[in-house]
């Protein structure tokens, strides 16, 4: 379009040229000087001439030469005017219109006042000068008029120059018209005349008519001998005849539309370079490459643009080379060659991004023909994209990152090339760029925030897709940086928790769902699905974590806040608080924790919960009640399970063992009794479990003896039989009737039988029983045996220590003294015989001292009246020579009998016997201790005598009670149990003592009674 405007401009100065010069060089006047003067100066002069002209009548001989001066006037102003114009950068030149028409008018009347007034040379110098007028005037047919008048004056009156003028005239009329063939006709005509000036001009429009009519080929032609002959190129000026190197340039520019259309190749832009003033090259190429590209000539256009880009025929600015990549780029694509398309698209891209683009106005043109570029191929592979409309999508966005809907649409195409890492990234950019436009409050357009929207979503699909972890982090994370409020925030912060969680970021995960769960506001409300999800993997992170108390805690919160799963969180809360239990059971040692895990375990509710974590409840409570030592709780752990329904026989079973074992532990024999009597004891005999109730029987102030009489149906033991035998006979208050039964069985066990009959023999005083003892020769040198024994003899020896004499008081007793002590020994013999060592001292100690006090007696008998001095010597020497015999005796007996007193150890057995005997044992060796301190010597009866006089301890009966009451509160205090055992030895309660020394064993052992 610019070129076209240029060309007008420059017909026109020729026009004017002519107006002003050229008829007087056709009527033989001289040139004319008043081009240099200035549009001041003419004004001036119009001003002047104008008022002489209006006031010079008609007919005056000077009038029509005012006239013609004053049009040439305002030519010539018409003309500096269109010049200045031009200076100043028009595109459409409309100055010295008004003078132009002056001029015309002024001409007319001239030429109508000259008729028979002005020379005829006058005359024709007017028509053509107003022909010229005319036709720039755009009064075509006036001006053809004229032009046709002088050509048919003719030569007669006007020279050869203005007559091929005329003809030029003529065709330029013809061409403007579009009668190119009548244009050509008399552009060929000027040409014969070889005075018609600007002969170059002519043959630029005969090659133009050529160009219209069809005849490109031979327009190109003569253009090229335009620009090859510079005469052609030459034309007069004030400076005188040179080359016009604009119009040398308008002949080249358009020569390019002559190639365009003949077709062209790399020769022919090499004569073009060589025919093209320098400084012009560069844009007659690019004239040459846009005309080319615009008529469809793509590949001549591109082997032009490269040349401008890679050639030094012209130096192109950065733009340039950008705009020429660009076009390139474009042309490729059209051809179907993408990835040159690419290569050529990306290097403009590179240049700018390397040096910049200028001026903005521009560049942003050439940005909107990369973005069309890509558009246009996204469109032309709408359903099946390429790689290469990829790589031109991620070019473009890498250098314009401003264009939000560019990157998201190039990360669309990258989605359906399933190439996620780019898809991701362009997707990035899109939300980036579109965050800070929404953020500015300033949208460069209004689909800006749902592109941004988009984008952010697009860009974590993407990131799912390529299957990588880390991108798909990030890719949520952009979505809450860039837009934490929106649609998608819930989902985005679901998915870094599940991140978190796949991750092993357990703690993480927890605090993530359950800030989603709990807190949201999505879930406040709609709870959509989700989350209830991101609940139920919060308890999973919680349950990995093994933090069972925070898992309770929360799944209690998540039944109230999820109603319709209420029961499933409940369910968790109680597998929590039961694994806690099961924690602090295995671990903890504190009460105050154990009893607050109990009191958390009996308000845990239990509605819905399957039969095993009822069970499993219970249980924890049991064991922790246990551990606590709290068996008020135990017990009611216990006695829940023992009531549920639908309890295993086993089940059952083994609840009510450890119900039996709590009331024990807490001395609690009635409740154990009625419990064990409910139970099969699968790990005893049936003699064993008889044995066990016996037990608790007996203990529990019940009749224990029906269970001692099915034990003794059932066992084949023979130690545990004697023992039932003996507890029958001592239940029966060690009667008679009962010895009657038993003792046949007892007789066996010799010591049993013993004891078992000095019992029965102190309460009845039965000397059956006692004869049945004394009979089996075993048992009758037991102790118990020996104790019957001394019962039996007691009555013959108490007569014997009747007969004891008394003092000698003169010779006529020493013979029957003598006479008891042949019988003593006699009498002592007898009892030796029953080889009982208490008897025997006893008897042999009364000898021995009666020995001795005959001795002692007779020798202090009076001596004889009369005896004195030496006489009286003899005599009581002679006396104790007699009597020594006595003193020998006794002395003999003593010894023997100090070996049995240096035996400490029987008479320590003897006193500890004693001490023990309660009831009527005890009565019964009271007695025979005293019994036997009247023989026995006197340090030994004296140690008898103070055995039998020490007192029992008695036990006070709330002294009894004291001591249970503090083995219940506490059960497994060795102290405390020692101290009731004691007691209880002291009451002569064994199967109490034995109970409780069983219960200190095992403390003693293992630290705990076992169940």
């Amino acid at each position: 379009m610019k070129h076209l405007v240029a060309r007008s401009i420059f017909q026109t100065l020729v026009a004017l040229s002519a107006v002003s010069g050229s008829a007087a060089y056709a009527s033989g006047f001289s040139k004319p000087t008043n081009e240099k003067m200035d549009i001041e100066t003419h004004s001036f002069l119009i001003d002047k001439l104008d008022a002489v002209i209006k006031a010079t009548p008609k007919g005056d001989a000077t009038r029509v030469p005012a006239l013609l001066r004053l049009a040439d006037l305002y030519s010539e102003r018409a003309r500096l005017s269109l010049m200045k114009e031009i200076e100043g950068g028009c595109t459409v030149c409309k100055a010295g219109e008004t003078d132009r028409a002056k001029a015309i008018a002024a001409y007319e009347v001239a030429l109508d006042e000259s008729k028979g007034q002005v020379r005829q040379e006058t005359e024709s110098r007017i028509l053509f000068q107003l022909a010229y007028l005319y036709e720039i005037h755009g009064k075509d047919g006036k001006a053809e008029e004229l032009y046709k008048r002088v050509l048919k004056i003719g030569s007669a009156r006007f020279s050869q120059q203005i007559l091929g003028q005329s003809e030029t005239g003529l065709g330029e009329i013809a061409f403007k018209n579009k009668n190119f063939k009548e244009a050509r006709v008399q552009f060929e005509r000027a040409l014969k005349r070889k005075e018609t000036p600007r002969q170059g001009w002519v043959n630029y429009r005969i090659a133009w008519c050529d160009l219209n009519l069809g005849q490109a080929e031979a327009g190109k032609r003569r253009l090229v001998k335009v620009l090859k002959t510079p005469a052609l190129l030459t034309t007069d000026s004030t400076n005188g005849a040179q080359i016009d190197s604009s119009f040398q340039e308008d002949v080249a520019r358009d020569l390019t539309v002559f190639y365009v259309r003949t077709g062209f190749n790399d020769r022919d832009v090499e004569t073009l370079i060589q025919l093209t003033p320098e400084n012009s090259r560069k844009s007659i190429l690019v004239d040459l490459a846009e005309e080319a590209e615009r008529l469809g000539q793509k590949r001549q256009a591109i082997s032009v643009w490269s040349m401008l880009i890679s050639s030094k025929i012209a130096v192109l600015e950065n733009r340039e080379k950008i705009e020429a990549s660009a076009r390139i780029a474009y042309m490729s694509y059209g051809l179907g060659e993408k990835q040159q398309a690419v290569s050529e698209f990306e290097r403009g891209l590179s240049l700018w991004k390397k040096a910049g683009c200028e001026p903005d106005a521009e560049c942003a043109i050439l940005q909107k023909r990369f973005r069309k570029l890509v558009l246009d191929w996204n469109k032309s592979e709408e359903t099946k994209p390429t790689a290469s409309l990829l790589s031109a999508y991620i070019s473009y966005a890498n250098a314009f990152k401003s264009d939000v809907e560019m990157a998201y649409w190039g990360g669309n195409v990258a989605r359906e090339l399933k190439k996620h890492r780019e898809a991701v990234a362009l997707y990035r950019q899109s939300a980036e760029m579109g965050a800070r436009e929404v953020r500015s409050g300033k949208v460069s357009d209004p689909n800006v925030p749902k592109v941004f929207e988009a984008s952010l979503v697009a860009e974590i699909e993407m990131a799912e897709a390529s299957g990588d972890v880390k991108v798909r982090e990030e890719a949520y994370n952009h979505y809450l940086d860039l837009n934490p409020t929106g649609e998608k925030e819930f989902e985005v912060r679901y998915q870094l928790a599940h991140i978190a969680y796949k991750r092993g970021e357990t703690e993480k995960a927890a605090e993530q769902f359950y800030g989603l769960a709990a807190k949201h506001k999505t879930c406040e409300s709609a709870k959509p699905a989700l989350c209830k999800t991101a609940a139920d993997l919060a308890l999973d992170s919680l349950v990995l974590l093994k933090r069972d108390e925070q898992l309770e805690t929360r799944a209690l919160e998540f039944s109230a806040k999820y109603p319709s799963a209420s029961g499933e969180y409940k369910a968790i809360a109680r597998r929590a608080r039961l694994n806690i239990a099961a924690q602090v059971a295995g671990k903890e040692t504190n009460t105050s924790t154990l009893n607050d895990n109990i009191k958390k375990l009996r308000q845990m509710d239990l509605s819905g919960a399957p039969r095993e974590e009822v069970m499993l409840s219970y249980q924890n409570r049991f064991v922790l009640a246990e551990k606590a030592k709290n068996f008020g709780e135990a017990e009611l752990a216990i006695a829940s399970q023992i009531k549920m329904d639908g309890l295993s026989e086993s089940e059952r079973e083994e609840a009510k063992a450890k119900q039996l074992w709590l009331f024990e532990m807490q001395l609690k024999f009635g409740e154990a009794y009625k419990t064990a009597k409910t139970m099969r004891f699968a790990k005893l005999s049936d003699a064993d479990r008889e044995l066990k109730l016996s037990m608790l029987a007996e203990l529990s102030g019940n009749d224990a003896r029906p269970h001692l009489r099915q034990y003794l149906s059932k066992t084949r033991d023979s130690k545990g039989e004697l023992a039932a035998r003996v507890k029958l006979l001592k239940l029966s208050g060690f009667s008679v009737a009962e010895w009657t039964t038993q003792s046949k069985h007892l007789s066996r066990n010799p010591r049993i039988f013993a004891a078992a009959g000095v019992e029965v023999y102190a309460r009845s005083g039965s000397k059956k029983v006692m004869e049945q003892v004394l009979a089996n020769r075993q048992a009758r040198v037991t102790a118990d045996g020996l104790h019957l024994l001394r019962a039996r003899e007691r009555k013959s020896i108490e007569t014997f220590l009747a007969s004891v004499p008394g003092p000698l008081k003169s010779e006529k007793g020493i013979a029957a003294r003598v006479k008891w002590l042949a019988k003593a020994d006699a009498f002592a013999n007898t009892v030796i015989r029953l080889g009982d060592a208490w008897l025997e001292t006893g008897v042999l100690n009364v000898v021995a001292r009666e020995n001795r006090r005959l001795n002692e007696e007779i020798i202090a008998l009076p001596i004889p009246k009369g005896l004195k001095g030496e006489q009286e010597r003899v005599y009581r020497k002679l006396v104790a020579a007699k009597v020594y015999q006595y003193l020998a005796k006794a002395k003999k007996i003593e010894a023997k009998l100090e070996f049995f007193m240096a035996s400490e150890r029987t008479i320590q057995n003897y006193e500890a016997d004693l001490g023990a005997a309660r009831d009527a044992r005890r009565t019964l060796l009271v007695s025979e201790a005293k019994f036997l301190a009247r023989m026995t010597p006197d340090a030994v009866s004296r140690r008898l005598e103070r055995a039998a006089s020490r007192e029992v301890d008695t036990v006070r009966p709330n002294a009894v009670q004291a001591a249970i009451e503090d083995v219940r509160e506490n059960p497994f205090d060795l102290s405390s149990i020692r101290e009731l055992r004691d007691i209880e030895m002291q009451r002569g309660q064994d199967t109490m003592v034995a109970y409780l020394e069983t219960r200190i064993r095992g403390l003693e052992r293992g630290g705990e009674v076992k169940r």
